[in-house]
């Protein structure tokens, strides 16, 4: 079952129960949490955000991005605040979800990194998240994670929405692998810690035989390098656009909407 993310600057009208929801949630006063909510309607910056889950008319789960989430480093800043699914929805990827909505939602607002406080920290590693420093919070010593928004491959892939990043469990895993099988990208269906991400590094293969054009240039993105746009990258968007109509043609909506944000958006990440 599907539980979209909304953001809230685009359903005003669903403030006053977010703001009940969050109070509920967290005890923090609902006229705290409505007041931020006002500040982001009249649209002074990309900050502050709040998004929801939905099931229907209920709130599943939701977070906020806020300046500063209670603690000694307002130089770290924007923070992810007040993230919770509710009980009957844990464990539906929910969370997993609205962070990865609000990193997008925040790379198209101009912000490149985002910061957390969080005691949880093997959970947000999960999704790309990794410790920066401590930090002092109202109840003491806490750990201060990071996030970019982006993170782009030389070819214009975008690591962080990819769904071999956050990957872990043998089940998530092998359910990769069938997909990579399905679309074309395996001649069969590989063993799952195949799937398993290692990151793009000039040791590894590529498919375009980019990583190593852009190391022996000196760079880490072709859109960096002299000769960019070149045959090379032509040739590579060719490729990426007939494995953009496969991935149309054998993928289930929702894989397809993953495959597309992480891989095809190639010539836009690049500025060609």
């Amino acid at each position: 079952m599907d539980y979209p993310i909304v953001r809230l600057r685009d359903r005003p009208e669903l403030v006053p129960a977010a703001a009940r929801w969050f109070q509920h949630t967290f005890g923090v006063p609902e006229e705290a949490y409505r007041q931020s909510m006002e500040n982001m309607l009249a649209g002074s910056g990309p900050v502050p955000q709040w998004y929801l889950a939905m099931d229907g008319d209920r709130i599943a789960g939701g977070m906020g991005v806020i300046e500063n989430d209670f603690h000694d480093r307002p130089d770290l800043t924007p923070n992810v605040c007040a993230v919770y699914t509710d009980e009957p929805y844990r464990g539906k990827g929910i969370a997993g979800a609205l962070l990865q909505a609000v990193c997008e939602d925040m790379a198209g607002l101009g912000i490149p990194t985002l910061y957390l406080v969080t005691d949880h920290a093997s959970f947000y590693e999960r999704y790309g998240w990794e410790f920066l420093c401590m930090a002092n919070g109202d109840d003491g010593p806490t750990q201060l994670y990071r996030r970019t928004t982006r993170r782009l491959t030389p070819c214009g892939d975008d690591c962080l929405q990819c769904p071999r990043y956050p990957a872990r469990t043998e089940e998530e895993l092998r359910a990769l692998a069938e997909l990579w099988h399905r679309v074309g990208w395996r001649q069969g269906v590989p063993p799952p810690e195949e799937m398993r991400c290692g990151g793009c590094f000039p040791e590894r293969p590529c498919s375009y035989g980019l990583t190593d054009c852009a190391r022996a240039r000196g760079t880490e993105s072709c859109k960096g390098c002299e000769e960019f746009p070149c045959g090379r990258i032509r040739d590579m968007l060719e490729k990426s656009r007939a494995g953009q109509a496969r991935c149309r043609e054998v993928c289930a909506p929702g894989e397809y909407a993953l495959l597309e944000r992480a891989f095809f958006h190639k010539e836009e990440n690049l500025g060609g």
